[in-house]
């Protein structure tokens, strides 16, 4: 031993050579080979004993033979329980019930894991199967014991979780029957979130109403049944319930609150509000409940319920995070745009980070809104961060292009290279057209040298800025050389271009060179035709216009809309409307549909129509057209205008029925006309929920002629105080014009309401309102009406001071307060100084002065006014 330790102390000697070895180092390596020889001793006498034989004269076949047998059983037991466990993971139902079948014979009770798995397969294939196996179950266990209601309890919740909750029941009262136990309360609260999940709201009320006899229902309980409630997509029980916690000081979960609006939200904006209406400000909400409500309220342009749950956010203090910032953002960008600048700039200031996705939808909604302000408040927050992309300034290109601002759009090129991006082929084109557009022919010409000549497009604009330019020498340049690039290949598309550049510029012979081109090409199509058409038109010459569409059928083609709505846009233009009829007669003829743009001029010439008859047959092209008008808001407005105008209610009533069944949304011009036109038809209710859909509902801000209409409306209706409190309301934050003034003593002359005509009278000449002609006349009428005749001719001398020529209204306001008065010379005076005026009297006024006569007996001046009225032409 002594030579072993020796020979280690050498060894470690030879590790460390210049150092001495450490006495307890010295000590530690002995007692490692000590261990080490003893181990090998006890190896090498064990296999000396092995080999021979020692132990074949021992009998241990007993101990041998019934540790092989307890192995075997329990080996079989684990091996079926992992299968059992492995098929109901995999949704094997049919496999663990056979599994189960051959277990039920052991006579051991299952784990209870196990048991879950056993249930739900029998609640899925065999459900009559479930009560009475698994009540004979439990009896392996011992009786009444703390495992049996464990295992009652986690049988009743898989019960119940798969949909099976009076499978559940049917258990728990075979147990508490046969077993002896205690039905818990806790088992009614899992049942009751079975059947909630059902949506079974009686059997719900049933076992609550159970579990509360006993004893209050549990937070566990409000959770499990609010959890099967939001299953079965019934919110409103949801919020019900919610409240209920609340009430019972049982803090409510955020999570519930959370599940709670993105259900309602699924469920469309009927249940949204109705929710909301039921927990608003009485349940605690966290920045992600806002967050997915102002996100449903953004996918629906729903600004008011917005606006309600900013202002519920501020009552709870809850801070705004991205998730609540994001949707508002891209709500008001279109709805409020000076708000969306606010939120921005909030949203920075409290530390968020803008995306390049977020800026990007942003400034897409600013195109929509032409909301330039915002778009480049974007644009500076993404170029100090380094973040403008090519996809970046293509979308604030056209924002810039959606305003009109061609020539800003141009300003990005040289900002694109500043930031060392280089515009790709499509950029490349929409900068060409914006040069073109804006008159910037440098530009144009220089971004199409950078490109080295590009694709035909290209070309095009070059020829489109020459034509705007007034040069077609330039024109039949890039012409040239283009047919040098592309040779025959050249499409048509260009040579029209070049052609409609000609006959913009009455370049006849020119235009003939180029037309001459094209048929010698065999290249003459619809767009050639049309084009001299256009060209025709623009130069006035209709007739020679029209001889083209004998052309169009001779070369073996049929016109189109756009050939016939040259012509006609051309003679309403000229205000030849016998032409028009002519026109419109042959489109027909030819079996060419109205479409958008004929309607539309058509209600051109029912505005300009001087008898009632033209103007019906105008709008008679509505009765006949398969166009849909509320599909274009343009032609939408235009359609309401001709209509008003003309005071057909009939067709006025189908457009506005049209327009409710459509579910557009209009912008704030167009909720002005739709005022005026339920005015007409008297419609002061649908008025008012419009009102309330612009402002409340869209967050809208109604402009001064949008208010003018809805006043008016209202006047119309006789709800003239009403109209005096909206003008009041909205008076701070819409621009008044004389218009609203009018508007309202018009009312008040209706009501015979002199006093307060006249308050509003010096009010607008306080605020420095200039009177207008309507205005003054409502003021005389009210006075006439009032019998303030005096008062009335002083208003009139005020008028005439004013440079304001009173009208065949004005003074039939004056006569009809004469003859009410009975002063009937005063009255035939005011119609005397009419007539010399040179005013035409018309059936109006006779008829007020006969009235006059007949009421007060002056029947001679009535006989006069009749032989007048007789000569009247």
């Amino acid at each position: 031993m002594n030579t072993l330790s020796s020979v280690a102390c050498s060894l470690m000697q030879v590790a460390l050579p210049s150092q001495e070895i450490p006495n307890d180092l010295a000590s530690l390596a002995n007692v490692i080979i000590v261990d080490c020889l003893w181990f090998v001793v006890g190896f090498a006498l064990i296999r000396i004993v092995v080999l021979m034989g020692f132990f074949k004269s021992l009998n241990l076949s007993w101990l041998k033979s019934g540790r092989s047998t307890v192995s075997e059983a329990a080996r079989r037991r684990r091996q079926a329980l992992k299968s059992l466990r492995t098929d109901a993971a995999a949704g094997n139902a049919a496999a663990v019930v056979a599994a189960w079948d051959q277990e039920s014979s052991s006579g051991e009770a299952l784990p209870l894991d196990v048991l879950r798995a056993v249930a739900q397969a029998l609640a899925t294939l065999a459900p009559e199967r479930v009560v009475e196996e698994l009540s004979s179950h439990l009896k392996r266990l011992s009786g009444a014991s703390e495992q049996c209601y464990a295992a009652v309890a986690e049988l009743v919740d898989e019960l119940a979780q798969a949909g099976r909750p009076e499978l559940g029941e049917g258990l728990v009262a075979a147990a508490c029957a046969g077993l002896g136990l205690e039905a818990q309360a806790s088992w009614r609260e899992t049942l009751a979130a079975g059947y909630a999940a059902l949506g079974d709201e009686a059997k719900v009320d049933e076992l609550t109403a159970a579990v509360e006899a006993i004893a209050p229902l549990t937070s566990r309980g409000y959770a499990l049944i609010t959890k099967g409630f939001l299953k079965s997509k019934k919110p409103l029980v949801v919020a019900g319930m919610l409240l209920a916690m609340g009430r019972r000081g049982i803090a409510v979960p955020p999570p519930a609150v959370t599940e709670l609006c993105r259900v309602a939200c699924r469920l469309g904006p009927d249940i949204v509000r109705q929710t909301l209406a039921i927990v608003a400000g009485k349940i605690p909400m966290t920045a992600e409940s806002f967050g997915l409500l102002l996100t449903f309220c953004a996918q629906r342009d729903d600004v008011g319920t917005a606006k309600q749950l900013e202002k519920w956010m501020g009552e709870l203090r809850v801070q705004p995070t991205y998730a609540t910032y994001e949707p508002m953002l891209k709500l008001y960008a279109k709805a409020d745009p000076e708000k969306a600048r606010q939120l921005f700039r909030d949203l920075q200031a409290n530390g968020f980070w803008a995306t390049e996705g977020l800026c990007g939808s942003l400034l897409a909604k600013c195109g929509d809104a032409q909301n330039i302000a915002f778009a480049e408040d974007i644009s500076e927050y993404l170029k100090a961060r380094s973040m403008r992309t090519l996809a970046i300034y293509r979308t604030l290109m056209k924002v810039y292009a959606c305003c009109g601002c061609h020539d800003k759009a141009c300003g990005l090129y040289r900002e694109i290279l500043a930031d060392g991006l280089e515009p790709d082929h499509k950029l490349y084109g929409c900068l060409m057209m914006f040069a073109v557009k804006c008159g910037n022919t440098q530009m144009s010409q220089e971004l199409f040298e950078k490109t080295q000549g590009g694709d035909v497009q290209n070309y095009m604009w070059l020829i489109r800025a020459a034509a705007k330019d007034g040069d077609v020498d330039s024109a039949l340049r890039f012409l040239a050389r283009l047919e040098e690039e592309h040779g025959e290949s050249l499409d048509v598309a260009a040579y029209n271009c070049t052609l409609d550049a000609c006959m913009t510029n009455c370049a006849h012979d020119k235009a003939e060179q180029v037309l001459q081109k094209i048929r010698d090409k065999g290249l003459t199509n619809l767009v050639t035709f049309n084009t001299l058409i256009k060209g025709q038109c623009s130069q006035g010459d209709i007739l020679r216009a029209r001889k083209f569409i004998n052309e169009i059928f001779a070369a073996g083609l049929e016109p189109d809309g756009a050939s016939y709505n040259c012509l006609l846009g051309a003679s309403v233009g000229a205000g030849r409307l016998d032409q028009v009829w002519d026109i419109l007669r042959e489109m027909e003829g030819h079996g060419v549909p109205l479409d958008h743009y004929t309607v539309s001029i058509m209600m051109k010439v029912a505005k300009k129509a001087k008898t009632p008859k033209e103007g019906d047959r105008a709008l008679a092209v509505l009765d006949r057209a398969r166009v849909d008008v509320c599909k274009d808001e343009v032609l939408f407005n235009t359609v309401l205008d001709a209509c008003i105008q003309r005071r057909d209610k009939v067709r006025l009533a189908r457009i506005i029925e049209s327009f409710d069944s459509s579910k557009t949304w209009p912008s704030v011009h167009t909720y002005g006309l739709l005022f005026k036109a339920l005015g007409v038809l008297q419609r002061t209710a649908r008025c008012r929920e419009l009102w309330r859909q612009m402002v409340e509902k869209r967050g809208m801000k109604p402009n001064d002629i949008t208010l003018s209409c809805m006043l008016d409306a209202l006047v119309c209706g006789g709800l003239v105080d009403e109209a005096v409190a909206l003008f009041r309301t909205w008076k701070p934050h819409v621009t008044v014009n004389t218009v609203m003034y009018s508007t309202l003593i018009k009312g008040f002359a209706n009501l015979g309401d002199a006093d307060r005509a006249m308050q509003a009278f010096t009010e607008m000449r306080e605020e420095g309102q200039q009177m207008n002609l309507v205005c003054y006349t409502s003021l005389i009428d009210a006075q006439a009406r009032a019998g303030n005749m005096d008062q009335a001719l002083e208003i009139l001398k005020q008028m005439e001071a004013d440079s304001i020529a009173p009208n065949w209204i004005t003074y039939t306001a004056l006569v009809k307060g004469y003859c009410v008065r009975g002063d009937m010379d005063e009255a035939l005076s005011v119609f005397q100084m009419m007539v010399n005026r040179g005013i035409p009297a018309d059936t109006v006024v006779f008829n007020t002065m006969l009235d006059g006569c007949v009421r007060h007996s002056h029947f001679e001046l009535a006989d006069t006014m009749l032989h007048e009225m007789n000569n009247f032409d």
